[in-house]
Parts: C-alpha cells; structure tokens; sequence
C-alpha cells in the first residue's frame, strides 16, 4: 500500500513532544541496552521540502558516535516497574522514547519506545518497530496509535495491520492492561538518500463508570383469622404477614389493624399497630396478635402496611363469625302420685342460641323424702344429685332425659334441674309432684251379748279405723237403732241421741293406721231379730260405709 508522506523539523519535533507527539528516526528520549541514543535534535533540522521531501539547503549535523551498552537512565516508576521495560535492539539500532500524555514518567501512563535501524539503503524494504507500554497499575481502556508525518518513508505493511486513512495510520491497540507492552513491526523503503522517519501519537480513552442500584421495594400484607369461634369460650388469632416483594429495603415498615367494633385485643386495644422496622428484598415476617369478641355476631376486617417513600399496601379482607350456644331447659312431671308408686319426671334441653354447646351437663337434685327408681341413658346418682353428660349439644339440637322417684310418705316432692355447658350460661327449671296416700275406712262391729233377753242390755261395739295410705279427715260415726231397743249409754263424750240415731263428734284427722272404737248400751224390749246400724263417711270417702249388727232378743 502508499502511505503519504510528511515532514519533521526541530521546531515541528519539540512542539510534538510538548504536544505529545514523538517523531522517529532522531531526537527522541533515551536508547536500550544495544544500538545508540540519538539526543541531538537537529537530525531533524529542516525544514523539508513537503512536496519534494527534499530537505533545507543547510545540512543536519552529523549524528553522535553509538554509545554501545549504555543504557539511559530511567525515572523513577509510577507503578510496578513497567516503565523498566527496554526492547531489544541491535548494535547499530537507534531508539527515541516518550511518555504520554504529559511527557513525564511519574504523571504517564503510556510509554512509547520507536526502534530503528541506524542507516538503511535508498529503495530497499527496511523493518522497524514501535512498542507501547502501559506503565500504570490499572487496564487502559481503548488505546489507539497514531502515525503521522511521514518523511521520505513509504510504508509497505504492518504487523499488525494498521488503518491508513489521508496520509497517516491509526492502530487501535484495544485494552492493555497493566505492564502489557503491543509491538508494532513496520516494514517500509526510503525513496531517496538523506534522512527518513515518521513522527508518533498515542491516545487512550479510559471511561470512569459508576454506577448505583436502582431499586424499587414493593410491600405486600395477608391477614388470616379465626374464621369461627364461640363467645367467650374459643380463642380468635389473626396473622399478619407483611413481606417486601421489590428489590430495595423498605425502611420504617409499620403495619395497621383497625379492628371493628365488637372485637378488641385480649388487652381491649381497638387498634393495632406494629413497627415492622426495616424488611429487605424479599424478607417476610408474620405476627400473630390474640383477639377477643364482646358479643356475637360478624367481623369483617382488614389491615394495611405502610413505610418510607410512600409504600403501602392493603390486605385481603376476612371476617371471622362469633357464635353463641343458648341453652334452654324444661321439666316435667306428674302433679300428683300415690304414695309407693313412682313420680316420673322428663327433662329438655335444647340449644337456642347458633354456636356449639360444648361439654353440656344436666343435672336435677333428688328432694328429701323420695328414692330414686330409675334413671335413663346412664344417667349417675350421687351425693342426692342426677348427672347426665350431653356432651356437644349442635345449634338447633336438643336432648331429653328421664327419671322415677318413689315417695315414701304424703309429701310435694320438688326438684330443681340444671343445664350447662363449657362455653353456655348455666339455666335451671322446677317441676313438683304432690305424693299423696290412697283412703280407705274400715267399720267394724260386734254385739255382746247375743242373744239377749228381753229387758237386759246389749252392748254394740263400732270400730272405725284408717287402713288406706292417707290421713282422713272430718271422719263421722252415726248409730241406728229399731223400735225394739232403747238407748242405755255411750262410752264416748258429747254423743248425741236424736230418736233412733245416735251420733258421734266428728274426728278431724284419722291418720293412717289409726282408729277409734265406740260403745252404745242398748236395752232389749222385745223380741225378735233385731238389727244395730252403724254408718261411717269422711270427706276422702263419701259414701258412707253401713255396718249391721244382728241380735236375737228372747223372753
């Protein structure tokens, strides 16, 4: 390829350096170990010609004897020793060496060395080189070399390859990293005698990039809660669980549940609030919180959650539905029984109210004066108390239970029974039972003498007595004579004769087993058979009961 040819003067070299640019074949800073360091400017004395190439009338100076073995001295190294590097030269190689972008080791970051040899023939390919190193501790970012001003130098190839473009050559050398050094080999031809060279600019464009974390939390809240309970009895839990969802910390988290009314904390707070505190991406917490209802019914409710940056969030809604078991009882019984036979009595209890009776008992109390006869569905007897155990009583759903006792005397036999239940109010009921006897009156009677003489006196003996099971009362006695007899006497005081009848005071109360016996002296006055009545009601018995006595009178 043709690459363009420039020139390089003295005045053109020292404006490069203070600009950067280095120019080859002489003048630049230093030499390696082999070869010779060209210090004397003025090989690039000029000006050239920049159509010819030809240089000014006034001829360069000769160039110094090669120092061979004599190294420069270098500066003190920026970072690590990278600046220390020196490429390998021949005998009669001459080198320049330069540091960008200020010129000075310590504040540089890129060293430039260009290698040539020290005398090449007119027309003939010649190979140089150029080495960049970067002489910092950390990657330069997109490190490119400029080569411009060509004098007398017709460039055939690179290696690498280098960009030609409107008379110079761009070599985009990459990222370097630190103390990497790229070499650049140049093969080219001098097309005539006198001096040739090239003159050199190196560039990077490190980018600083920083970069912060954009971040968008992102809260979220579920609330859960007992979803039933019974009044007083079940406990009621709601959970809050709030979690942050976005990619950032959610600062000054704090969650609110304004509970309805009816239902409060076990503490009585109507509202809850927690401070949450900070939540990173991703974090959960949940937080459980103890309820109480004041009454029954339904609760719907939900809460919310707010932080920093004007987050928030609300949660589902739930509801929990409190209930309320209501028991009921009733007793019933036989009002009135005799005595030795058995009272029955049955009991109902019934759930009233919408919530499950727990551990419902029933219980009815065994009055004084009664046995127990029998007891149904396993029903227990103790300490004069019946107890059954109805267990979980449904809403709506009720049960009845059955009992005998057995009076053993005339009583009202009173028993109180009771319903219950683990989370229902205790309810009682009464029910009573007359146990009364059965009546009866027994009149007995006998005559002594028999048979009497006419003239002599015959005693009637009448006996009334209580063989039933209850007292009687206002219990009479009237004796009845025929036309035969004649009233003597009776044993009993206040006894009244009104012409054939004989009647007794009455007796108020006969208990049971009880019994009065009454003597009448009649005097015979005729004879024949004749007959002595007794007759003997109370207000139990009615109807009276007629005892005849039959006497046989004789003369």
């Amino acid at each position: 390829m043709k690459w363009n040819k420039g020139m390089c003067t003295a005045a053109a070299l020292l404006a490069a350096v203070a600009s950067l640019t280095g120019c080859g074949g002489a003048g630049w800073e230093g030499a390696s170990a082999v070869g010779r360091e060209t210090t004397d400017s003025s090989v690039f004395a000029g000006p050239y010609d920049s159509k010819s190439g030809a240089p000014a009338p006034k001829p360069a100076p000769a160039a110094p004897a090669p120092k061979a073995a004599e190294a420069p001295k270098a500066a003190p190294v920026a970072t690590g020793n990278c600046a220390g590097y020196r490429p390998g030269m021949k005998a009669d190689d001459v080198s320049n060496r330069l540091f960008f972008p200020t010129g000075d080791q310590n504040s540089s970051a890129l060293m430039v060395w260009q290698v040539m040899p020290g005398a090449v023939r007119v027309n003939q390919p010649f190979t140089y080189e150029i080495h960049v190193t970067n002489i910092t501790g950390g990657t330069l970012q997109n490190v490119a070399l400029n080569l411009s001003n060509q004098n007398n130098l017709n460039i055939q190839s690179a290696t690498p390859a280098g960009n030609a473009q409107a008379g110079s050559v761009l070599w985009n050398l990459g990222d370097m990293a630190s103390c990497q050094t790229a070499v650049i080999k140049v093969t080219a031809i001098a097309g005539k005698t006198g001096t040739t060279g090239n003159c050199l600019t190196v560039s990077y464009a490190n980018v600083l990039c920083t970069a912060t974390k954009v971040v968008e939390p992102a809260l979220t809240i579920a609330k859960t809660i007992t979803p039933e309970a019974i009044l007083g009895c079940d406990p009621i839990t709601t959970r809050l669980t709030v979690k942050n969802t976005g990619t950032g910390e959610a600062t000054n988290v704090v969650i609110t549940d304004n509970l309805p009314a009816g239902l409060t904390t076990t503490d009585g707070k109507q509202n809850i609030s927690i401070a949450v505190g900070t939540l990173a991406a991703g974090q959960e917490k949940a937080f459980d919180v103890a309820l109480k209802a004041g009454q029954k019914g339904t609760f719907p409710n939900e809460a919310s959650v707010a932080a920093d940056g004007g987050l928030k969030a609300a949660s589902n809604k739930v509801q929990t539905v409190v209930r309320q078991p209501v028991l009921a009882i009733e007793c019933k019984s036989p009002e009135r029984v005799f005595i030795g036979r058995d009272a029955c009595y049955s009991i109902t209890i019934k759930n009233t109210g919408d919530g499950l009776s727990k551990g419902t008992v029933v219980t009815a109390a065994i009055p004084a004066g009664a046995t127990v006869a029998s007891i149904s569905d396993n029903g227990q007897a103790a300490a004069g108390v019946i107890t059954w155990n109805a267990g979980d009583l449904a809403a709506g759903a009720s049960k009845t239970y059955t009992f005998c006792l057995k009076g053993t005397a005339t009583a009202t036999l009173a028993v109180t029974t009771e319903a219950k239940g683990t989370c229902a109010a205790a309810v009682s009921a009464r029910c009573t039972t007359n146990v009364v006897g059965i009546p009866a009156l027994l009149l007995d009677g006998v005559d002594d003498p028999d048979p009497v003489q006419v003239g002599g006196n015959v005693v009637y003996t009448l006996k009334v007595t209580n063989q039933g099971s209850a007292p009687l009362t206002n219990v009479t006695l009237v004796g009845t004579m025929e036309a035969s007899m004649q009233f003597v006497s009776a044993d009993q005081p206040g006894a009244q004769v009104n012409g054939m009848n004989i009647s007794f005071p009455a007796i108020a109360t006969l208990g049971v087993g009880e019994s009065r016996t009454y003597k009448i002296t009649v005097k015979a006055l005729k004879a024949g058979q004749v007959q002595f009545t007794g007759k003997a009601k109370s207000n139990e018995i009615t109807r009276e009961l007629v005892k005849t006595e039959t006497t046989n009178f004789f003369e």
